[in-house]
């Protein structure tokens, strides 16, 4: 490869004279998830080369340097990935050898193959802008670059709703999203919204309004034309409608047949019918707290769901790459499996943590379900106190 291909794909990082085109394009995305100061004290910026083979498997994706040092060889190297990283970095690789040739610099051999690397380069933007947001860092302008044959990969616009602190969620395949309208204005539906000024839409003056005679009055309603006056563009105004009153059943002498004057019966129907309100009201008022609270719990345990799953298939993808080896297909699809559920407890936990979503504040930082009952216990111990103030049982403890 030319130098400027090299700084203009891998920017301030020098790749070892030995590799080729292929070890480039995967060492310039295994750069994207070290962190600068990690490989400058790791590894530095010359002779680097991505770990690629078989003989390895484990550290697919760490970065080395060999240097000479007073004549000593020194080997440095950087962590190992983590098996996420591992696993988008193998997606990528196996779309770029469907397109380019393993040997030389971006050997086109499968033109039909290029729409599948440009998926590729956007599912891969897609995932590294979440990992990255997590670090509080974004992707440089040398990884946007394209690779020969592509087309530039444009980076996500900055969001104004919330701040850069915030936890971002991560995306898994980047997919079309339905575009926002907007409503058109109200059409007119009355007749005095649509006539021009001036137009007066009221009967003739000549018109029979007393009823007696139907037929003439509906022929000469539909027949008379409308009437152009300055002095009708002025619409009367309506007449006010008068307060209504109370309605019959709060009157005296309604209620239980007893004389006017007499209001002991109607202050015992008051009473029982606040009675009433007041249990029902209660009861939805608990029926509300429990629902609120089993979304609490029901969150945790779908958080735990999810890393749970992500360990297993973790485990089950080691378990095949040491029986099969890490060509198979059935690594690659436990890693995508692990991956996803890995993404859904991180999303999960993101908006089961988020004050805007309704979340109790004090809740969000259990651990456990029990731990969360306590919580729970305590809160409602410190809400109830005015119930114990005036002597009134609560009706959830009988339960």
């Amino acid at each position: 490869m030319l130098p400027t291909e090299i700084r203009r794909l891998l920017g301030p990082w020098v790749p070892a004279h030995t590799v080729n085109a292929r070890h480039c394009a995967i060492l310039r995305k295994a750069l994207e998830t070290y962190p600068p100061l990690h490989l400058n004290i790791s590894v530095g910026h010359e002779r680097l080369r991505v770990v690629m083979g078989r003989d390895q498997p484990h550290e697919f994706g760490r970065i080395r340097a060999d240097s000479k040092q007073n004549g000593v060889l020194a080997k440095r190297a950087t962590r190992i990935p983590d098996d996420e990283v591992q696993f988008q970095l193998r997606m990528y690789l196996i779309a770029l050898d469907t397109c380019y040739a393993k040997r030389g610099d971006f050997v086109l051999k499968n033109a039909a193959g290029l729409p599948t690397l440009q998926q590729a380069e956007y599912d891969w933007h897609s995932w590294i802008t979440g990992y990255l947001a997590n670090e509080g860092r974004a992707r440089p302008q040398w990884a946007l670059e394209p690779l020969p044959h592509l087309t530039r990969v444009a980076p996500r616009p900055p969001s104004h709703e919330s701040d850069d602190d915030e936890p971002e969620l991560l995306a898994g395949t980047q997919t079309l999203k339905r575009a926002g309208f907007s409503r058109s204005p109200r059409p007119a539906k009355r007749l005095k919204d649509m006539v021009p000024d001036g137009v007066d839409v009221r009967a003739p003056s000549g018109s029979d309004t007393d009823g007696s005679s139907g037929s003439e009055s509906e022929s000469d309603a539909t027949e008379a034309p409308l009437s152009v006056s300055a002095a009708s563009a002025k619409q009367p105004q309506k007449k006010k409608k008068a307060p209504r009153s109370d309605g019959w059943i709060w009157f005296h002498r309604f209620v239980g047949g007893c004389p006017t004057g007499d209001e002991t019966a109607l202050d015992n129907y008051k009473r029982e019918s606040l009675r009433v309100q007041w249990f029902r009201a209660e009861a939805e008022m608990y029926r509300r707290l429990e629902q609120y609270e089993r979304k609490h719990a029901e969150l945790l345990r779908v958080i735990a769901r999810f890393r749970r799953d992500a360990e297993v298939w973790a485990k089950l993808a080691n378990r095949a790459m040491e029986r099969h080896g890490e060509n198979d297909g059935s690594v690659a699809f436990a890693r995508m499996q692990s991956t996803t559920f890995t993404r859904l407890a991180h999303n999960a936990d993101v908006m089961f943590r988020d004050a805007k979503l309704g979340a109790h504040h004090d809740w969000v930082s259990a651990s456990s379900i029990d731990e969360l009952a306590v919580r729970v216990d305590k809160w409602r111990d410190s809400v109830f106190l005015w119930m114990d103030a005036l002597d009134i049982h609560r009706a959830y403890k009988d339960f």
